[in-house]
């Protein structure tokens, strides 16, 4: 249910929604018809779900974001409708679970994610609302797990893979989001190639390659954007052809 005024035609002053309970669901101040100062929301138990600032109907100033149990799930602040500053997100175990800044509404600056221990999850940096520099990823235990580098929202430059031991599982390179030139693959006990790739615009094209943990070519195929082209050939262990 409603409670609440108007002035020739618009909300003004207080309005409340309640639930079906009678429980308090939405406590909202207007001027004029636009939401102003502080304006609450609450979960159905009478706990606050979230409390926003508004400045003649846009959000302006603090508002945080509550789990349903009380405890604090997101704060940042607004100005002129656009989120500016610092903007912290959290587990419900109340540690950090992102944190970001904002700039003319705008994502921008370092960019950071944690995992429920705490451990760094990712870090990256933003210009503008898009990615740009370097990114990493991480394991839950801490260990690298991918790295590489964004211009424009897009990734661009030399990428690795890691696999959970810290050895290397893949990498190539990116060109404006798109895969380029050589990619590789590698053998999580040896460490040696398990496949070659050669990339244009995104599309595989020339000779792909992958081998046995030994070394020894297992099969071999070329492509033209994206699709075979030539013969297919596969090996046994021992050298032999076994397609072709």
């Amino acid at each position: 249910s409603l409670v609440g005024n108007y002035s020739d035609g618009k909300e003004e002053g207080s309005h409340k929604i309640y639930y079906n309970d009678g429980n308090i669901c939405i406590d909202n101040y207007y001027k004029g018809g636009k939401l102003e100062g502080l304006n609450k929301w609450y979960f159905n138990n009478g706990r606050l779900m979230m409390e926003w600032n508004y400045n003649n109907g846009e959000a302006d100033g603090f508002y945080k974001v509550y789990y349903e149990n009380g405890k604090l799930k997101a704060e940042g602040n607004y100005e002129d409708g656009k989120p500016k500053g610092l903007c912290n997100v959290y587990h419900e175990n109340g540690r950090l679970k992102a944190e970001n800044r904002h700039s003319s509404g705008k994502q921008d600056g370092a960019y950071k994610v944690y995992c429920e221990n705490g451990q760094l999850q990712q870090e990256c940096n933003y210009d503008a609302g898009e990615r740009d520099g370097l990114y990493k990823v991480y394991f839950e235990n801490g260990i690298l797990q991918q790295e590489g580098n964004y211009k424009d929202g897009k990734q661009h430059g030399p990428y690795k893979v890691y696999f959970e031991d810290g050895k290397l599982k893949e990498e190539g390179f990116c060109q404006k989001g798109q895969l380029e030139g050589p990619r590789k693959g590698y053998f999580i006990q040896s460490g040696k190639v398990d496949f070659e790739q050669h990339f244009k615009e995104g599309k595989r094209d020339g000779l792909e390659t992958y081998y046995y943990e030994d070394g020894k070519v297992k099969q071999e195929q070329n492509y033209k954007s994206d699709k075979s082209d030539g013969l297919l050939r596969s090996y046994y262990k021992n050298g032999q052809l076994q397609i072709e």
